[in-house]
């Protein structure tokens, strides 16, 4: 049994080599690996994972038009993608979070405007945006490298009550998006239940969106989306998928 010697709970081992089987393994072990120092002491530090999301929020959306960052703290994919756009909504359910989320986007997106709300229930009307991004809460089981003592914290029966918040939250973005909109769903997450399971039942209750693929060599194919694992690039582990709306 290698979970103790490298430090995880059983379940989290066991899921991660039953479901990606060496790959798991590796990436469990590359998340005990310690992040090297940032160059530099000024700016927004972002891992190189959440920079490939935002520029496929980019790559794929019109320019122009209005986009609304639906679970926008801590604000770095809110600022990433922002200079594309005539007007970016950053809305955040934590009036804490959204109060530090506010602090980054004056520095770095000014133009941005900050909403608290709760996601799934938002006050944004019906086909108001032309992208809407989806960084939905997660079990962060991609980001223990960063987050070392959450692999003591999450639990398994944990990742239920996510899938129901994250699928609650693509029901409500998907009202708010026009027709030819860009819906992008994502999660620093590598469980099954929480990117190829949600995404599927997404897809298979509505007739009126179609996938996109995804570009760029650092994703791996994941069902119709991207997927990262952690020892891939020595970055986060995240999930990605994208769909338009047709009607």
């Amino acid at each position: 049994d290698e979970a103790p010697q490298f430090s995880y709970p059983d379940w989290i081992w066991d899921l991660f080599v039953k479901t990606w089987g060496a790959d798991g393994r590796a990436s469990l072990i590359s998340m005990n690996t310690p992040e090297r120092p940032a160059p530099r002491p000024d700016g927004y530090i972002q891992g190189q994972a959440s920079r490939w999301v935002s520029e496929a929020v980019d790559e794929a959306s019109p320019k122009g038009g209005t986009l609304v960052d639906l679970c926008a703290a801590p604000g770095g994919k809110t600022t990433a993608m922002g200079s594309a756009w005539d007007k970016l909504w950053a809305n955040e359910l934590d009036p804490a979070r959204a109060r530090s989320l506010e602090k980054v986007i004056r520095s770095y997106r000014p133009g941005a405007q900050v909403v608290v709300s709760d996601g799934t229930r938002s006050p944004f009307t019906d086909g108001c945006a032309d992208a809407v991004l989806v960084d939905a809460p997660c079990s962060g089981l991609g980001a223990l490298g960063r987050r070392s003592d959450a692999r003591w914290q999450i639990s398994e029966k944990a990742i239920d009550r996510l899938v129901g918040i994250q699928d609650a939250l693509l029901e409500e973005a998907l009202r708010m998006l026009r027709p030819q909109g860009i819906l992008t769903y994502s999660v620093c997450t590598v469980t099954r239940a929480e990117t190829c399971d949600v995404a599927e039942s997404f897809r298979n209750r509505h007739e009126e969106i179609i996938s996109l693929g995804l570009s760029g060599e650092h994703w791996r194919q994941h069902h119709g989306g991207g997927l990262v694992l952690p020892h891939d690039f020595g970055t986060d582990g995240m999930a990605i998928f994208q769909w338009k709306r047709q009607r």
